[in-house]
């Protein structure tokens, strides 16, 4: 049997207690693994997906003297033993990875998967704590709604490691971390809604899922105008409303224009643009009993996990992919690592209020990302859908629309982005094999 060693050093500009301790609490993997990570005290319960390729890794780990030691209990190595020790350098610190493994043959590019799996952990940490130890420490009671959600989960996940207490809204399945509230019943325990510090909410039914009925329709704008000025009136109703709430909106709001947008361009017009309009307008009496609300305008979220990078990539892999209609439509993109720091930068910029883009400062158009994501997969990128082939107002609005918006208040308040190209959120979403 063939064993392997792979190890990677690299400074951080962070104390060694900190990174320890976010190091502790987490196991992260790429994006493109599509895992499902769960940390207890001893074990690291994650599902593996890459292709065809489906499994269970459970992993036990041991903590001590700065030292994280993890150990294969099941899954796809036949062995599997990963240290990661964390060195003292004074204000600074380095981050020591070992993994020792082996594999069975027919597995044998997995021996590519690891040091992308081990470069990824250590650039995750280091991006987390640039965001972490860029706004204030003091712990909030965070309630998140669409928690289940690609943008939800990951905000709630950084909320946590963060020390911020964060509560779940859901529609049934109470528990000690999660409230109930049912917004087709109107019915709500006031109490349950006290207390907060900040509300993020996300829900809201997929607008890209399934053909655009009339009855779908109707759900698409009830779930966000009608739920959302409902969870307005909540907050109006109790004692202690949260200082800020920060809910999602989306770039649908320009609509159509050819024009360079920020967050002071005109409004557009179509279903989405009207959709927005009255979702943003939902939270007016939370603004008139003063409470700080942010509409967080977003573009379209990158990321292998899920959305609209993870439904392109089986047609890009076969050669398949490449422009629709003249390909010249602007696309507002922003990858989903740059969602979670702008959401926390907005959760502590009190000076930020109404309309802001979350988009990234690099926006293109449909031909050059399907060219590039062709490149990153080392597949032809030739193939092109007429405009003519994608009739009704669902294609009209989500793939032949253009908008080149810009994140001109994120820049203004000083938000530092971690994916400002397209290139990165590509390298870190799709491995090289």
């Amino acid at each position: 049997m063939r064993y392997n060693r792979f190890q990677l050093r690299s400074e951080l500009p962070f104390p060694a207690h900190l990174v320890f301790s976010w190091l502790s609490q987490q196991y992260p993997l790429p994006p493109w693994l599509k895992s499902n990570e769960k940390v207890s005290e001893s074990f690291i319960h994650t599902e593996m997906h890459r292709g065809i390729f489906h499994g269970k890794w459970l992993l036990e780990r041991k903590i001590k003297n700065f030292t994280a030691t993890t150990f294969q209990q099941q899954g796809p190595f036949t062995c599997w033993q990963h240290w990661t020790r964390v060195q003292d350098l004074g204000e600074n610190s380095a981050l020591e990875d070992e993994v020792f493994y082996s594999a069975p043959w027919f597995y044998a590019w997995i021996d590519r998967w690891v040091p992308q799996i081990v470069q990824y952990q250590q650039e995750k940490i280091k991006r987390d704590l640039a965001i972490y130890q860029a706004y204030p420490k003091q712990p909030k009671r965070i309630l998140v709604s669409g928690a289940s959600g690609l943008v939800g989960r990951a905000i709630a996940a950084f909320c946590r490691l963060a020390g911020h207490q964060v509560i779940v809204l859901r529609r049934e399945g109470r528990n000690r971390d999660s409230i109930v509230w049912d917004p087709g019943s109107e019915n709500a325990d006031l109490e349950d809604f006290e207390g907060f510090d900040a509300v993020i909410h996300l829900a809201g039914e997929n607008i890209a899922k399934g053909f655009w009925s009339e009855r779908k329709k109707k759900r698409i704008f009830q779930s966000r105008s009608h739920d959302t000025w409902l969870l307005s009136q909540l907050f109006c109703r109790v004692k202690h409303p949260p200082k800020v709430f920060l809910g999602a909106s989306a770039v649908g709001i320009y609509g159509h224009q050819s024009e360079v947008l920020d967050e002071g361009s005109p409004l557009g017009s179509g279903f989405l643009a009207d959709v927005c309009i009255h979702w943003e307008k939902a939270t007016q009496s939370m603004e008139e009993r003063g409470i700080r609300v942010v509409h967080a305008r977003l573009g379209y979220v990158l990321s292998a996990q899920g959305g609209l990078l993870s439904k392109m990539l089986p047609l890009f892999r076969i050669g398949l992919g490449g422009k629709i209609g003249k390909g010249d439509q602007m696309m507002p993109w922003v990858s989903l690592e740059d969602v979670v720091g702008a959401f926390y930068h907005l959760l502590h910029r009190e000076e930020l209020s109404g309309a802001v883009n979350i988009v990234s400062p690099g926006p293109v158009s449909q031909a050059l990302f399907a060219k590039k994501l062709g490149n990153r997969l080392h597949r032809p990128c030739f193939a092109t859908i007429p405009s003519c082939c994608l009739r009704g107002e669902k294609a009209r609005e989500l793939l032949l629309s253009s908008a080149c918006v810009l994140p001109k208040r994120l820049i203004e308040t000083g938000y530092v982005f971690s994916d400002p190209t397209l290139d990165s959120v590509l390298e870190r979403n799709i491995p090289l094999f």
